[in-house]
Parts: structure tokens; sequence; C-alpha cells
């Protein structure tokens, strides 16, 4: 592709996410109490790397109707994304208080305690989370992960082969189980980042 090519997806992906917005955001003009609606405008505002917007949008839509899981788990994600991780771990342990079995809870749980360094408590998340969905792709990319920072490095390469027997396209769990390659042949440092 050349450059030109890259600026009209560039200007077409722009485009459609203008339209996306202003589209929910008019949609929540029409009916504000539909929590469903909140959740995509943040999932919109999340994805465009507006963290206020988006924790602001999943709060409401948890207002709106306390039922949405996606509501809950998202705003944890928002506020972890805002450096609010004391808030995010409060949401978190709250929407398990509500959900007890939301198994993408305790995958993000996990990977707060993860980036906290609280890895027992990471462990315990993803396992907890293993138990509700063992079928879930990026759960074995984060064990997979958290098995690196604690050098664990045969288990985080079966970690990464799992996800990627459940997920064959997944592009994190592909490029974590190379650098992991490296990582063992001295090329790289876990330092140099994984993929999340």
């Amino acid at each position: 592709e050349n450059d030109s090519d890259l600026e009209n997806d560039d200007e077409r992906r722009n485009k459609l996410v203008f339209l996306s917005l202003e589209s929910f955001s008019h949609a929540v003009e029409a009916d504000p109490s539909q929590g469903a609606l909140w959740t995509q405008l943040g999932l919109l505002s999340l994805a465009e790397g507006d963290y206020a917007k988006a924790e602001q949008c999943f709060r409401t839509a948890a207002q709106r109707d306390p039922s949405l899981v996606a509501a809950w788990c998202n705003l944890g994600i928002a506020l972890q994304l805002s450096n609010k991780s004391s808030e995010a771990c409060h949401m978190y342990v709250k929407s398990l208080s509500r959900f007890k079995d939301a198994h993408q809870v305790y995958n993000n749980l996990g990977n707060l305690y993860r980036h906290l360094g609280k890895l027992p408590e990471a462990l315990s998340a993803y396992q907890r989370c293993s138990e509700l969905r063992e079928d879930y792709a990026i759960l074995h990319n984060n064990l997979g992960l958290l098995h690196i920072t604690t050098g664990c490095f045969d288990q985080a390469s079966a970690s990464f082969q799992r996800a990627l027997q459940i997920d064959p396209a997944m592009d994190c769990a592909k490029s974590n189980a190379f650098k992991l390659d490296l990582l063992r042949a001295g090329k790289v440092r876990v330092e140099d980042g994984m993929v999340s």
C-alpha cells in the first residue's frame, strides 16, 4: 500500500467512527433509558481513547440497566485505563458481587492484579475465570503473560498454544508466543513488552 491508500483508510475509519458516535449519540438522546445504547457509546469512546467519556457512558448504562454485565465490566476497564486502579478493583469486585459467574470480569480483575504486581491474586482470578469458561482464548493469553512474569516459560508457552487452539486468529497470542521464543533465545528481554 502507498501513503495515499493509508490516508484514505484512515479517513474512512475516522468517518465511520464519527458516524457511529453520532448515531449512538442520537439513539441515546431519543431513548436515554436504554442501558445497552449507553454501553455501545461507551465502547466506541473506549476504542477512541476517550476514557472519561467511556467511564461516564458505562456508569450511565449501569444505572439505567443494572443487569448489564458489559456495562459493569467495561466500566472497570475504563477506570483501569484511566490509571484509577483502586476504583477499577472496587468496580470489578462490586461487579462480581452482582454477577458471580461473570468470567470476563474475573479475567479483567486478573489483568489488573497482574499489572499491579499482585501475582497470586492475578492467578486466583484467572483460575476462577477458567473454571467458569475454560475455552476463553484471551484468558489463556493473559495467563501466559502472568507465567512469563513469574518465569514459568513452559507454562507460558502452553497457555499461548491453548489460546491459539481456541482462536487460531488471535494475533496477540501469536505475537506473545513468538516473543517468548525470542526471550528464551536471549534475543529480547521481558521488559521489551508482550501484548496484552
